[in-house]
């Protein structure tokens, strides 16, 4: 996986966390860490991201959250889409590691 898409700030800091935020290319307007968020390419609200957008970006990859309520229509969205996702539902410290 090469190129990454982050749909939510906690996605950002959790592929920062393990060290590759290097292949993020593009991430929703709110994320802020890590610093490097500023250079990366802004898809619109966590809840509002441009889905035809994404799909154009060719990613190998999109991290979306359903810790975010109203994300389940995102998800779907890239679904029909056809974009490869990864779809993190964390709902403790267990499943965040």
């Amino acid at each position: 996986v090469r190129r990454v898409i982050t749909l939510a700030p906690s996605n950002a800091e959790l592929v920062a966390g393990l060290g590759c935020f290097e292949r993020v290319i593009a991430c929703e307007d709110s994320s802020d860490w890590p610093p490097e968020t500023a250079s990366c390419e802004r898809l619109g609200p966590d809840l509002g991201p441009d889905l035809d957008r994404i799909a154009q970006l060719r990613p190998d990859l999109v991290f979306s959250s359903l810790s975010v309520p109203g994300m389940e229509r995102i998800v779907t969205g890239l679904r029909a889409r056809g974009v490869p996702q990864r779809v993190l539902a964390p709902r403790s410290i267990a499943d965040v590691m």
